[in-house]
């Protein structure tokens, strides 16, 4: 399997490449949702700098196509390497931003987090996407993770540690506070 500079490599030689150009052209959009995410995350781990430090990177944001129908939120596309605890997380920090925020910017901010539906991405597309470094390893996808060396798991300062307050930790307090009262019940 390819690895993270091949990916670079292939990336930047070939800049036209549909998933680039698209990948190009939502980076504002994308730098918003990050910056976001990581606001908010500040506001509800705010003694867990290692949880707000994961949302930072641009590449943790998922990419997303527009809709053939304008009126309807675009869609997103699974990042290969991204665990499924870390995306949700990512979307439950979306629904606190939403929640969080002021009631004039609600549905401004709602708009721009909304994503109708998800898919994978196509082979062209995984062969773009950059993971992003230094994150807790329970952030990276098993089967991403099987690909990568020991050398390059260290290169992307991926450490075999879990974290003293791990992502499904995370998870599970902001379920708490940003779900219904009656949906924690089981």
């Amino acid at each position: 399997k390819e690895n993270q500079k091949n990916r670079l490599d292939e990336a930047d030689q070939n800049p036209a490449a549909p998933s680039t150009t698209r990948k190009r052209n939502h980076k504002p959009e994308r730098k918003k949702v990050a910056e976001y995410r990581f606001q908010t995350a500040v506001k509800v781990f705010p003694k867990y700098p290692k949880v707000w430090a994961c949302f930072q990177d641009l590449e943790t944001v998922s990419d997303y196509e527009e809709n053939e129908d304008f009126r309807l939120p675009p869609r997103r596309i699974n990042p290969t390497w991204r665990s499924p605890v870390f995306s949700e997380l990512a979307h439950e920090l979306d629904r606190a931003t939403i929640q969080l925020a002021p009631q004039k910017s609600k549905s401004a901010i709602s708009a721009r987090l909304a994503r109708e539906t998800s898919r994978e991405p196509t082979e062209e597309e995984a062969k773009t996407e950059l993971a992003p470094m230094k994150l807790p390893i329970e952030a990276y996808a098993q089967s991403f993770l099987n690909q990568l060396s020991a050398n390059e798991k260290e290169q992307m300062g991926i450490k075999d540690l879990k974290s003293d307050y791990p992502l499904d930790a995370a998870l599970d307090d902001i379920q708490k506070t940003t779900r219904p009262s009656n949906s924690m019940l089981e």
